[in-house]
């Protein structure tokens, strides 16, 4: 939520975004207790509509300003609902020690992006994020318990790829709410991804799904870099073919 979201450009609407930030809250917290009682499938799926209302409360503060509790409420809902709930899942699908030292250590790291996000907020291009987005490393957390279910090993390594890119803060990836909201990313893509989404669910299950999700998840972690070393490949043959 920007800095400028203290505006009382409309009195009333100013409070949409804190309430969706409850929203966003809410959803952190039937995730944990979904987790709890074993229902990852539904505990990502609370998680997904958190992410959808946390993307929609950026939008109302932009438009139509906010509270001066917004920006604490907005970060309060994102580290219950992308660090405390995947942890608490973590904990609950691994159990016992290991259960204990991985959910942790991710809620940690996701606490320590988003104190990263808030101190470095308005010193960057508001456009872009330094380090993946916390509700990519919950995604990808979430993702990894559903997909490698019997596989603890493949969930601990998805929480390292998920804990590296958050708190890799000179890689910028893309906002995709503000591209969205700002048509630089045409909705009917967001439309087609969802599609493929449901049409894998229904043809695949919950597993088939998520492991969409993992994909799409760890793939957009690995954009910049993978962009950036193709730059560097074609920099190269440049200058091979100048010399």
């Amino acid at each position: 939520m920007p800095a400028d979201s203290q505006s009382p450009r409309h009195p009333v609407l100013r409070f949409l975004a804190d309430a969706l930030s409850a929203g966003n809250l809410v959803c952190g917290l039937v995730s944990i207790a979904c987790a709890y009682a074993g229902r990852f499938e539904l505990s990502l799926g609370f998680l997904l509509g958190g992410a959808v209302l946390d993307g929609l409360d950026g939008l109302a503060a932009r438009r139509f300003g906010g509270t001066r509790i917004g920006v604490y409420a907005d970060d309060v809902a994102d580290g219950v609902n992308n660090g405390m709930a995947p942890g608490a899942a973590l904990f609950f699908k691994l159990g016992g020690v290991e259960g204990v030292a991985v959910g942790a250590a991710y809620t940690a790291f996701t606490i320590t992006r988003l104190v990263y996000f808030t101190v470095a907020k308005g010193t960057g291009d508001p456009a872009y994020f330094h380090g993946v987005p916390s509700t990519i490393g919950a995604l990808i957390a979430l993702s990894s318990i559903l997909v490698f279910a019997e596989e603890p090993a493949l969930i601990g390594l998805g929480v390292g790829v998920a804990c590296t890119q958050m708190v890799s803060w000179r890689t910028h990836y893309r906002h995709l709410g503000r591209a969205l909201a700002s048509r630089d990313v045409p909705p009917v893509y967001a439309g087609a991804a969802l599609a493929v989404l449901v049409g894998v669910g229904l043809a695949w299950g919950v597993r088939g799904a998520s492991a969409i999700i993992l994909a799409a998840s760890v793939a957009y972690g690995f954009l910049p870099s993978a962009l950036g070393l193709r730059a560097a490949l074609r920099a190269q043959r440049g200058g091979d073919a100048s010399g």
